[in-house]
């Protein structure tokens, strides 16, 4: 079963609002009611919906990059180096390979 926001503000007794700014570190929301949420939300292993959280809020997270080719070794190192600063950041990335065809390239 995949926990929700709405679970964790039913065992709080507090609206999902509340549990969702709280879980984004807002400022109106107190520390006490934040740490209260970040513990229940931990012992419910809660796991945020990235799709849901890019739709409200118009940003993905997501780095697109594109390559001529996998085939070199050159492209493979700079994608890890993109790769770990990306999640560091919190963002995803996504690699596509143009096979250097231009149409591609374009549409991309």
């Amino acid at each position: 079963m995949k926990i929700t926001i709405k679970d964790i503000a039913n065992e709080l007794g507090i609206a999902p609002a509340t549990v969702s700014r709280a879980l984004s570190d807002h400022p109106e929301i107190s520390d006490k009611t934040k740490e209260k949420v970040k513990v229940v939300a931990t012992r419910l292993d809660y796991r945020q919906n990235k799709l849901a959280s890019s739709l409200r809020s118009g940003k993905t997270k997501v780095i697109g990059v594109l390559i001529p080719t996998a085939k070199h070794l050159f492209f493979g190192s700079v994608i890890h180096g993109i790769s770990n600063l990306a999640a560091k950041k919190g963002y995803d990335v996504l690699i596509y390979q143009s096979n250097e065809l231009e149409e591609f390239e374009k549409k991309v």
